[in-house]
This record gives C-alpha cells, sequence and structure tokens, in this order.
C-alpha cells in the first residue's frame, strides 16, 4: 500500500522505505506487540500526500481517514494520524479540533517511537540527527509555511520524543559489528549505509561522541552486539535489507 500511494512521489518513497528501516531499529523501545504496529504505522506515514487520497491537504489526518475507512487496526491509524506532532500542524491549519476529535492523542513510546524514526531520516532516506533533519525542515519551508510554524511550536516536544527513544532503546548508542562480519548482520548495515551514505549509529552523535564512538568501532572486532530482531519485525525489515535502496 505504501509504495502504491508514495513512490509515484519521487523521493518521498526513499524517505518511506528509511523511515521503516529505522523504526525496525528502534523497535526495542516499545513492547513486544508494539512492534509490528510501530513498523507498519513507519511504511504509512506519509500515505496521505497522494493526490489520490489528500482531502483536506493536511497528509496526517487524510491519510489516518483512508487507514480507518480501510479497516486497518485503531492503533495503527492513530499513530499515522498523530505522527511527528502532527497536532501542532493541525493547530497551524486550523484542523486541531478535527484532528483531536475523530483521533485521541495520548503520549506513548510507542508514538515517540515512530516520530524518532522519522525525526532522523532525512528527505532521501538518509540518517540525520534531529537537529539536522528539523535545520533541513526550518530551511526547505518559507517562514509563512504551516510546516515551518509548526517545526518551531513542536520543536522542544519532538526533541525530547527523540531523546526518550534512544534512551528506551540504546540503538543509538551501540557500535555496529565490525566491517566484514557477513550474514544478516552484514546485510542490515549494507541496506542501512545505503540508505544513509554514513554510519547510521555514529550520525546521531554529538561530535565528541561521535569520534569516541568511531573509535570505538574502528577497533571492534568481536561478534554482534546489537539487539536482537524481533520475529514480528523480521518481515518488513527484509524488504529494505534485501534489496539496494537509492
Amino acid at each position: 500500500m505504501a509504495e502504491r500511494f508514495v513512490a509515484p512521489l519521487g523521493r518521498r518513497w526513499l524517505h518511506v522505505q528509511g523511515v521503516a528501516w529505522r523504526a525496525a531499529e528502534l523497535a526495542p523501545a516499545v513492547p513486544v506487540e508494539q512492534r509490528a504496529p510501530l513498523v507498519a504505522a513507519a511504511w504509512l506515514h506519509d500515505i496521505g500526500y497522494s493526490p489520490r487520497i489528500c482531502h483536506t491537504g493536511f497528509h496526517s489526518l487524510d491519510a489516518a481517514r483512508y487507514l480507518r475507512a480501510t479497516g486497518w487496526p485503531a492503533v495503527v491509524v492513530i499513530l499515522v494520524a498523530h505522527h511527528s506532532g502532527a497536532r501542532f500542524e493541525a493547530a497551524e491549519r486550523g484542523l486541531a479540533h478535527t484532528l483531536l476529535a475523530e483521533f485521541p492523542y495520548q503520549d506513548s513510546p510507542l508514538h515517540d517511537a515512530l516520530a524518532t524514526a522519522d525525526l532522523t531520516t532525512g528527505p532521501v532516506g538518509e540518517r540525520l540527527s534531529y537537529e539536522e533533519w528539523i535545520s533541513d525542515i526550518l530551511g526547505r519551508y518559507a517562514p509563512k509555511h504551516p510546516t515551518h510554524r509548526a517545526a518551531l511550536r513542536a520543536g522542544p516536544a519532538l526533541a525530547l520524543a527523540v531523546h526518550r527513544t534512544l534512551q528506551r532503546s540504546q540503538v543509538g548508542h551501540r557500535p555496529l559489528p565490525a566491517a566484514g562480519g557477513g550474514g544478516a548482520c552484514q546485510e542490515r548495515r549494507t541496506a542501512s549505509t545505503t540508505i544513509s551514505g554514513r554510519d547510521p549509529v555514529l550520525a546521531g552523535l554529538g561530535a565528541t561522541e561521535r569520534d569516541t564512538r568511531a573509535n570505538e568501532h574502528a577497533q571492534d572486532q568481536g561478534p554482534d552486539t546489537t539487539p536482537p530482531r524481533d520475529p514480528q519485525i523480521i518481515r518488513a525489515s527484509y524488504v529494505l535489507s534485501s534489496r539496494k535502496l537509492g
């Protein structure tokens, strides 16, 4: 479904694939039973940009309405409706009452994790830090655009969501296995670096910590230390790890 709606939009399809991969990485931040909905919502979060279902011009609301009408589980529908601080942009567009009336919002690790996947993935699927992401948004949209204004209003809340998710998952603080390790781990690294063009873990760290992690990674010749993959997200992850992206 995601490919059908988003692939015709050009580079946004690369972004969506990158967000889905990142969501699979961040899955340890949420309970096991929420991991499949997290990855599903990551694939579907931007389908509202498609002209086929864009009715209000606000992609979060349009996507959520379509998913609700086609029978998707409520947890996925709510995640898409409120992904990445959508309530702030809804306010800028005069749609806050509509969004919240149809799709009630509640803070949760699941919402934080989807926001983090989206807010640490760039326009063509590259890995970004949150600071790089918001700088890109403010640069791409004019100051009077609802997305620009919403990013300014939502900034502190979104930064906290990213911080909480990285603390919960520890994905952003674990060195990847050494190159040449082979097997599924090597396949995972190849797919991730194809998207980002740089180390997906180090990209999210500050300069000092990034240098430290880079040195640690260069010396790492041991076994894979990344978190075990949950069976519920293997299928979604395999879509990205079994083919070249970008």
